[in-house]
């Protein structure tokens, strides 16, 4: 482990953030751009999935950076294990090439998002501060180009979801945040917000990448 905090008590207000990275020197520039800014706080920073789930446990933070290659496993596996415990924490996919079998395993494992490693040093803080907001975090071209790949299920059309809370989702997959979506529609953002929380609930989702997913696997949403 590379200690972070110091020994010290996290600030009121911080973003608390922690790094599950095999390779130290990436570990480090992330935790020292982190450190960097006065709202975000690194409190720990692991190398394997186990330590991972221990410290989601043992810390709370509100956003996990996690590698999908670990010492000891995958971090989808270390998702899916931290999302059903703490489903509040939100968890960023880091990997070393946008790989799609890769990606569409980590929207099913309910992360917020994912980060190529190429793109993660310079975005890093605000992935973070997106992510903390329950935003979805994920390259718009990347993102339409991985969802028509997800696999259709059987059966026949799902109706779950209302008009307007279609409309909201399908604008949320093409990477729009709260913020353009009330724009868009002439909605406050708090009603927008509202709205994806429903989708999120009739759908079981962890996230709003993961209810994206399962929009499109059910029919629900149809991307071009």
């Amino acid at each position: 482990m590379i200690p972070t905090v110091d020994g010290a008590t996290p600030e009121a207000g911080s973003i608390r953030v922690l790094i599950a990275e095999d390779q130290a020197m990436f570990a480090e520039g992330l935790s020292r751009i982190i450190g960097a800014e006065p709202d975000l706080l690194t409190v720990d920073t692991v190398s394997s999935a186990s330590e991972a789930v221990r410290a989601a446990r043992t810390h709370e933070p509100h956003v996990v950076l996690m590698d999908y290659r670990l010492r000891d496993g995958d971090g989808v596996t270390a998702t899916k294990q931290i999302k059903s415990e703490l489903p509040e924490i939100q968890v960023v996919m880091l990997t070393g090439f946008a790989e799609p079998s890769v990606l569409i395993a980590a929207m099913d494992a309910g992360c917020s998002g994912f980060l190529t490693k190429d793109q993660a040093l310079h975005e890093v803080v605000s992935t973070v501060r997106r992510a903390h907001a329950g935003e979805l975090v994920a390259d718009p071209f990347v993102l339409a180009s991985l969802l028509p790949r997800v696999k259709r299920s059987s059966g026949g059309p799902d109706t779950s979801l209302t008009t307007r809370e279609r409309e909201i989702l399908m604008l949320t997959a093409q990477g729009r945040t709260s913020q353009d979506v009330a724009e868009e529609m002439s909605l406050s953002v708090h009603t927008v917000r509202n709205h994806l929380q429903a989708v999120m609930r009739k759908l079981d989702a962890h996230s709003r990448l993961e209810a994206v997913a399962k929009a499109v696997r059910r029919g629900l949403i149809h991307l071009s």
